[in-house]
């Protein structure tokens, strides 16, 4: 009988025990909940103020496609500052992680851009790369030496090509080319195009100024052109020439395209309006799909892109067909 109640006694004291620990647990298990949901209701606000979910993704693959088109993609940067060393005298040598380039036969200006190496120069075509060697992306300061010795060498005003070895010019602005790519006479110009941004900011309005080069080509006159599709263009831009064009006769035919240019500006503004038109929509849908729709038309107000003209043409270069070479 003792024995009986003194495990009654027991029993009712863990009883006791587990009913308080249980109720502990409650009172936790509801505080989690409650913080849970406070949580998850101040991830909703958030997600409503910044509108991150109306991002769509065919928005953001819209503008990155065309920051690409502009900019070119791996290969080409590739392929150009191939092209450029070897136009300037570099002998270049193909490896498996790209190529390297000796230096030796590089005119002073562009041994100078590179940093006066005395060793060949090593060109690798993607990341990781050794510390000294160059990766050929836009933001590589030796690609970006290459690019800028090219375009300054063509621009420059005072040196003239017959007092320069090839090596020290490896472009031109004004060229004639017999090649098997055209079928009739055709001119492609390498124009630039500047625009004035005026974009709304919590401060106030800012001012920028945008730039961008394209080239545009048409067949027939420039008093009666017929202007190409962008990838026509791009295809007349790997064409090679077939044949050497005489110096008399590449000189006749630059001069009769060039003392007619003024005839192109109409159209040439046209697409300068067309262009900032597109620049401005571009800036809107980002603005838009950063912020929401009705965030965005706050945001917009004030956005304008206009264009600066005239526009410059910084080179003409005048396709013939092979088969009107002299």
């Amino acid at each position: 009988m003792l024995a009986a109640l003194v495990e009654g006694v027991l029993l009712r004291g863990r009883d006791t025990d587990q009913l308080t620990l249980d109720f502990e647990a409650d009172a936790q298990r509801s505080d989690l909940h409650a913080e849970w949901e406070s949580t998850a209701a101040a991830e909703k606000v958030s997600r409503t103020r910044y509108a991150q979910r109306s991002i769509r993704d065919e928005d953001v693959i819209r503008e990155v496609t065309a920051a690409r088109e502009a900019l070119g993609s791996p290969d080409d940067v590739a392929a150009f500052t191939r092209a450029a060393l070897q136009e300037c005298g570099a002998q270049v040598v193909t490896e498996d992680f790209g190529f390297t380039a000796h230096p030796e036969g590089l005119p002073v200006g562009m041994r100078d851009a590179l940093g006066r190496p005395r060793v060949p120069v090593a060109f690798h075509r993607d990341l990781p790369a050794p510390r000294a060697a160059a990766v050929l992306n836009r933001t590589d300061s030796r690609v970006a030496a290459v690019a800028r010795y090219v375009l300054d060498a063509a621009l420059d005003p005072v040196a003239p090509g017959s007092a320069l070895r090839a090596g020290d010019r490896p472009a031109r602005r004004c060229s004639v080319i017999h090649t098997a790519a055209v079928t009739a006479p055709t001119t492609a110009l390498l124009t630039r195009f500047r625009f004035h941004l005026t974009l709304p900011g919590r401060d106030g309005p800012r001012v920028q100024i945008a730039e961008e080069a394209r080239t545009l080509a048409f067949t027939g006159t420039p008093a009666e052109p017929h202007w190409l599709e962008p990838a026509e263009v791009d295809a007349l831009l790997a064409a090679r020439a077939a044949v050497n064009t005489p110096p008399d006769v590449a000189r006749n035919m630059a001069s009769a395209v060039l003392s007619r240019l003024d005839t192109l500006t109409p159209e040439l503004e046209r697409t300068a309006s067309e262009l900032a038109d597109e620049l401005r929509e571009a800036h809107v849908r980002v603005r838009r799909a950063a912020r929401g729709r009705h965030a965005g038309a706050l945001g917009i107000a004030g956005l304008s892109v206009s264009p600066q003209l005239p526009v410059d043409v910084l080179g003409v270069y005048v396709y013939l067909p092979a088969a009107g070479a002299p």
